[in-house]
């Protein structure tokens, strides 16, 4: 089976931030020093091209 890899959205990456469990947000606390899920989400894709 074949799998392939689709751009996300601005909405999908919305979503997924907003709904972090307590775990990954507290790891994201240690890396960034003010962030919200908006701005994770406007910044997730050069973040994942850097990681």
């Amino acid at each position: 089976m074949a799998s392939r890899i689709i751009a996300a959205t601005l909405r999908g990456l919305s979503y997924i931030a907003a709904n972090l469990r307590p775990e990954d947000r507290a790891e994201i606390d240690c890396q960034l020093d003010h962030w919200s899920p908006a701005l994770l989400a406007l910044t997730a894709p050069a973040r994942l091209w850097n990681w």
